[in-house]
């Protein structure tokens, strides 16, 4: 089931404003982060750039913030994958949060990554 146009209109806005605040403010060797919206919410993916900082080499997701509609609560997922590989395996549930009725609080846990663990 897909999330409101509304909820998806608020959502669509904060990610992107946390993603523009977050590619400003970090250089392009580090990676950038792109969005892509979804009916049931977020998958989040890291740009990786030749030297040159305008190629992007590589691009693999990260993070997925997803809505549970039979338990009306947000859940946030890591991506899981092979050492060196930009190859998914599997969405793994966050360790350090529970999930939340707000998606803003997850999405300041993924702009701030407090444990390191997603960039």
């Amino acid at each position: 089931m897909h999330i409101s146009e509304i909820e998806q209109f608020r959502l669509e806005k904060a990610v992107r404003a946390m993603c523009s605040s977050r590619n400003q403010s970090i250089l392009a060797e580090m990676g950038k982060v792109q969005y892509e919206i979804y009916s049931e919410g977020v998958i989040f993916s890291k740009l990786c750039f030749l030297l040159d900082s305008s190629h992007i080499n590589a691009e693999f997701p990260i993070a997925k913030l997803e809505y549970d509609h039979d338990k009306n609560l947000w859940n946030l997922y890591l991506a899981e994958r092979e050492e060196g590989s930009t190859e998914l395996l599997a969405w793994i549930p966050y360790p350090k949060l529970q999930p939340n009725a707000e998606f803003t609080h997850l999405l300041n846990e993924i702009e701030l990554d407090p444990y390191q663990i997603i960039w």
